[in-house]
């Protein structure tokens, strides 16, 4: 075992076996908060110190866990894409992969999808060379990765695309931005194409899970909300303590409706954004999947939570889980050019 030191803690590197190497970090003070504090990855140690000044003591595992640990990502976006398309699909396509990051999405696209070309894009350029350097890891080919020139835009150039992805992305848009980059994705979106929405809290779920872990703010003022985060949360304290409303914005603590997606795209006089029900492996709707994805464990306690979940959909509309998983189809109007 060896370790890398920073002002800010250590990250203890141990060799387990086969190229692979469990990673622990410890913070310099026990009351800074690590989302996560271990993992395990095949990088090299390069790689690791290169995450590791990016994300810092406080982020390195979580970071380098979106790729090493199956079900931070990979497990997500094979379910959501096989409860909705056949393997098939994934032919000769291209995909695009909005505000990929770190490329962790980005990777397990280009893997899943050997015969499609994967684009990721982000805003910034030192993520975009971690995600190259992931890619490079892996050995990949089908994937190339673009800084965007705004928050709003993508590169010039960069063509269509058969499919998109938004991967905990939607959440940390203002509300001006949403119905911009929406819009924009959609023109790029081929005719009968499909948007895929993933890991964006729902807006309404009862408790705040993804900035404060507070109970029932999501149904409170902007105003009261940022009072509750910064005096109450002990999550991520150098954005819930901040006096800045956008900054909590920025940070993800506004997440959304289905149909606050679905009416940020607009409809844009040739084509209507269908959002789809899960129809394959056995599901009937969003409910199902939602259930599909839960631990095998508690199955009675489960089941009357479905039944609930099914309850409420009908009722309002709403698939109320503690995150969205949406598929959008372009769907051309009939007669239109």
């Amino acid at each position: 075992m060896f370790t890398l030191r920073r002002p800010d803690g250590s990250l203890l590197i141990e060799e387990i076996g086969n190229g692979v190497r469990k990673l622990t970090a410890v913070p310099l003070s026990t009351n800074t908060f690590v989302s996560r504090t271990s993992c395990t990855t095949t990088y090299p140690v390069e790689l690791i110190e290169s995450f590791l000044d990016f994300a810092g003591i406080t982020g390195v595992c979580e970071v380098i866990g979106r790729d090493s640990d199956p079900d931070t990502v990979a497990n997500n976006i094979a379910a959501l894409t096989a409860a909705y398309c056949d393997p098939a699909e994934f032919v000769n396509r291209k995909i695009l992969d909005f505000g990929c990051g770190g490329g962790a999405s980005s990777v397990v696209l280009a893997k899943l999808f050997p015969e499609s070309q994967v684009v990721g894009v982000d805003l910034r350029a030192d993520k975009i060379q971690m995600a190259a350097a992931r890619a490079r890891h892996h050995g990949l080919k089908n994937v190339a990765f673009h800084v965007a020139p705004s928050g709003t835009e993508l590169p010039s150039g960069i063509g269509q695309f058969d499919f998109a992805y938004l991967f905990a992305v939607y959440e940390h848009l203002l509300a001006r931005e949403r119905p911009l980059v929406m819009k924009l994705l959609w023109s790029k979106l081929s005719d009968g194409g499909i948007l895929f929405l993933d890991a964006t809290p729902h807006r309404y779920f009862p408790i705040e899970l993804h900035s404060t872990n507070l109970p029932l703010i999501n149904y409170l003022p902007d105003r009261v909300t940022h009072l509750m985060a910064r005096k109450f949360s002990r999550l991520r304290a150098e954005i819930n303590k901040s006096p800045v409303w956008e900054d909590h914005l920025r940070g993800g603590i506004r997440g959304a409706t289905e149909k606050q997606v679905v009416d940020s795209i607009g409809q844009d006089g040739r084509s209507v954004p269908l959002l789809l029900e899960p129809k394959r492996l056995g599901l009937e709707d969003r409910c199902d999947y939602w259930y599909s994805r839960l631990s095998p464990r508690y199955g009675i306690i489960k089941k009357a939570l479905r039944m609930g979940l099914k309850m409420t959909y009908r009722v309002s509309g709403t698939v109320l889980t503690t995150n969205l998983s949406l598929a959008i189809k372009k769907e051309r109007f009939p007669g239109s050019r």
